[in-house]
C-alpha cells in the first residue's frame, strides 16, 4: 500500500471523537501521542508518575540534576533520527563517549573489539568463544526470533552468555528467550572487526540540552484536550 494512502496515516483506524489512551509517558508513549495529535487524533498519556520522559527524564534532588538513563540516543530507524532532529534542533548535539563492561576484574570496550577480548579473556578462553562464534556462523538458529537467538548467531553461545545474558535480564527483568530479535537489532552494535573501524553511532552519543522542553511542551500545549514526547 502506498504510502501516501490515507489507510497507512498514523491514528487511520482511530475516530477523532474518542482519544486514543496511551500508557506511559516515556519517549516511546510520548512520540506515538505526538504522530497521532499531529494527525488530527485525541490523545490521553497515562504516566504513573509527576514526571514525563521516563528513562530519558532527568530528575532534580536537594539542588542536584539525576539522569535516570544514559541520554544516550541510538537508532537504526531514519524516521525516529527525523522526529528527534525536527525536535531539538540546534540542540541535538553529538558528544564522544566511552562505554566499558566490567567482566571479571578487567574492562572491556564495547561495542566489543576482538584483540581487546583476547587480551582480556586469555588464550584458552579465546580459543573456546571464537569456537562458538564459528559454530554459530556454520549454524545459526533459524528462525531467528529472540533476544537470545539474535545475540548469539552474532556473537557465539559463549559470548552472549558472558557479556549479554545476566545483564540484560537483570536490567529489564525478563527472560532473553521472551525478548524480541527486533529489539536486539534495534539496540546492539554488531561486534567490530577491528579496533579502528568505526561504527556509525557506537563511540558518540546525542544529546540535547532542552530535550524535555522540547517534547514535554507537546504535553503541556495539548492538557486540555490531550494528554501528550523524551
Amino acid at each position: 500500500m502506498p504510502a501516501s494512502d490515507p489507510a497507512t496515516a498514523p491514528g487511520a483506524l482511530l475516530t477523532r471523537e474518542r482519544p486514543a489512551v496511551i500508557i506511559g509517558g516515556g519517549p516511546a508513549g510520548l512520540t506515538a501521542a505526538f504522530e497521532l495529535a499531529r494527525h488530527g487524533v485525541p490523545v490521553i498519556v497515562l504516566e504513573q508518575d509527576r514526571q514525563v520522559g521516563g528513562l530519558a527524564r532527568t530528575v532534580e534532588y536537594r539542588g542536584f540534576r539525576f539522569d535516570i538513563g544514559g541520554h544516550r540516543f541510538f537508532t537504526k530507524v531514519p524516521a525516529v533520527q527525523a522526529l528527534w532532529r525536527h525536535m531539538l534542533g540546534p540542540d541535538f548535539l553529538v558528544r564522544p563517549r566511552l562505554s566499558r563492561i566490567f567482566y571479571g576484574g578487567k574492562f572491556y570496550d564495547y561495542p566489543l573489539k576482538p584483540l581487546n577480548v583476547v587480551k582480556n579473556l586469555g588464550i584458552v578462553t579465546t580459543v573456546a568463544d571464537l569456537a562458538s562464534y564459528v559454530v554459530a556462523k556454520l549454524r545459526p538458529i533459524r528462525p531467528e526470533v529472540s533476544f537470545a537467538d539474535w545475540v548469539t548467531n552474532r556473537f557465539g553461545r559463549r559470548l552472549y552468555r558472558t557479556f549479554f545474558k545476566t545483564y540484560t535480564e537483570k536490567v529489564w527483568g525478563i527472560p532473553c528467550e521472551r525478548i524480541a530479535a527486533q529489539w536486539a537489532a534495534q539496540r546492539i552494535v554488531a561486534l567490530r572487526k577491528r579496533a579502528a573501524e568505526p561504527v556509525p553511532g557506537a563511540d558518540h552519543m546525542a544529546v540535547g540540552g532542552r530535550q524535555h522542553a522540547a517534547l514535554a511542551g507537546v504535553h503541556r500545549s495539548r492538557q486540555q484536550r490531550l494528554a501528550s514526547t523524551p
